[in-house]
């Protein structure tokens, strides 16, 4: 199993999609921000479509603007040990934003501040 990091893109949002293969009123945006069938209309059928409708809907294949494997669950791991070890008062937002299960949203405010926090983690030694 890995672990991977999304950006959807707002195409759907500000009306730069393709039109879908059924009335818009069928999809709604989920917690997490992703673009989904709503209950009602939720079958087989109409998943297949919306999946391949939503791999070319606009210019960003599947509609993610931005995707990256972080890792699997044993490196994730041991990333969350690492920062735990340097000591995770040096770590409020990672801590915070980090999820224990699949699934999470972290806000871009968030983001930033997570990134600065990275800083502060030492470097492993380069051996040349």
């Amino acid at each position: 199993m890995g672990l991977d990091a999304t950006v959807m893109c707002n195409c759907f949002r500000d009306g730069k999609t393709t039109p879908p293969p059924f009335p818009r009123e069928w999809l709604e945006v989920d917690d997490e921000g992703y673009i989904n069938l709503k209950n009602e209309h939720d079958s087989d059928d109409n998943w297949a479509k919306f999946y391949e409708w939503e791999q070319s809907c606009c210019e960003h294949e599947g509609m993610d603007f931005a995707y990256t494997r972080i890792s699997n669950w044993v490196g994730y791991r041991q990333f969350q040990a690492a920062l735990g070890e340097v000591g995770w008062h040096h770590f409020p937002v990672l801590e915070e934003q980090l999820p224990n299960a699949n699934g999470g949203l972290t806000p871009s405010v968030a983001s930033a501040k997570a990134l600065e926090e990275l800083h502060f983690l030492p470097l492993p030694e380069r051996s040349e």
